[in-house]
């Protein structure tokens, strides 16, 4: 998650709320802030990002996308609608790149256009929607639970995600300073 979880157990417990709620529910009041950072570091952000998780929020990618007819595969965040290149046949969290210790699944009703590829390294899966144009950064989350019976799918399978993020990023929000 791009929030620190963790602490928002603890708070949830503080206030007596249930534990696990919270953090869901502040992750989604992060979203405009983190959507705002990731306008504001798109220059700054290496075109050259090799890795699973976001630049910006250090959150595992949310999806891939197999974009255009040529299929470039770009993960995606949900958190901060960021994307960057993914490479092919890669694993997001271990980096596994042998094709004999990658699979995926297809699911029926969706055909090749939505899978779970997934890595027999790690044991952990990516889901890929095949699009002609990137999803709109809003619209991500939207397709993240569109596509939720790949996820069913996976974890039935034994395929999981990592429940922390790939990389802790510190924030600090301070106001600008008053204009003379």
């Amino acid at each position: 998650a791009a929030i620190a979880e963790e602490e928002f157990e603890q708070l949830a417990q503080d206030v007596d709320a249930e534990p696990g709620a919270l953090g869901p529910v502040a992750s989604l009041g992060a979203m405009p802030l983190l959507h705002a950072a990731r306008r504001t570091l798109d220059d700054a952000v290496p075109r050259s990002w090799a890795h699973g998780y976001c630049s910006v929020c250090g959150a595992w990618a949310t999806l891939s996308e197999a974009r255009g007819v040529e299929r470039n595969r770009q993960y995606r965040c949900a958190r901060c609608g960021s994307g960057w290149f993914a490479g092919w046949l890669r694993c997001p969290y271990c980096g596994n790149a042998d094709h004999h210790r990658a699979a995926a699944l297809v699911g029926d009703d969706q055909g090749a256009r939505y899978r779970a590829e997934t890595c027999e390294v790690c044991c952990g899966y990516v889901k890929t929607l095949t699009v002609l144009l990137p999803i709109k950064p809003g619209d991500i989350a939207l397709a993240d639970v569109d596509s939720v019976a790949l996820d069913l799918a996976a974890i039935t399978h034994g395929y999981h995600r990592p429940p922390s993020p790939g990389r802790i990023t510190a924030v600090r929000v301070v106001a600008d300073p008053p204009r003379a």
